[in-house]
């Protein structure tokens, strides 16, 4: 089977990847990251991500999604306020305890870093990112070196949500990958 996987998700399907090799005939990891290789750097981040967590408990989601898509990696859907409204009126449907529970049991503070895994990385794998993403674009750039099998996909035109922003290049990208290899 074949396994996308976006941000988060994009770095569960890197585990499961890792964890289970010869399982998977592709790999499409969208704005994803190997997490973060500095242990300081991983204590900061899981006191951000819990912080969050008693932000979405306490306050509630309109309160939390209002400052989410203010987030720097997010800036893109500033020249795009439909789709940010989109996504906001989506991730109103969600519950605010269910997500407190990921950000703390899967954020990127929690899990352990696979960069140093990155090498045993034998399933065919894309690594896309929008360019105007600079940090994910940054750690596809990153990546890709280290993975025996990786290409670089880098979406013109898109921030961190490339299938959302370029929906069309997204999937020509995708596609082409998977027939190709």
């Amino acid at each position: 089977v074949a396994l996308l996987g976006y941000s988060m998700g994009g770095r569960l399907a890197l585990f499961y990847a890792l964890a289970r090799p010869g399982r998977l005939s592709h790999l499409v990891l969208v704005s994803a990251s190997p997490g973060l290789a500095d242990a300081k750097e991983r204590a900061a981040r899981r006191e951000r991500d819990h912080h969050l967590a008693r932000r979405l408990r306490h306050e509630g989601l309109p309160a939390v999604l209002a400052d989410w898509y203010d987030q720097a990696v997010f800036r893109s859907l500033r020249n795009r306020p439909n789709l940010r409204e989109e996504l906001v009126a989506r991730k109103r449907r969600n519950d605010p305890e269910k997500l407190a529970m990921v950000l703390e049991g899967m954020g990127t503070g929690t899990q352990p870093p696979l960069w140093d895994r990155l090498n045993d990385l034998t399933t065919p794998t894309l690594v896309v990112a929008g360019e105007q993403d600079d940090k994910f674009a940054g750690i596809a750039r990153r990546m890709v070196p280290l993975c025996p099998q990786a290409e670089l996909c880098i979406i013109a035109g898109s921030g961190h949500l490339p299938h959302r922003e370029q929906p069309d290049r997204f999937c020509r990208a995708v596609l082409g990958f998977l027939e190709a290899t």
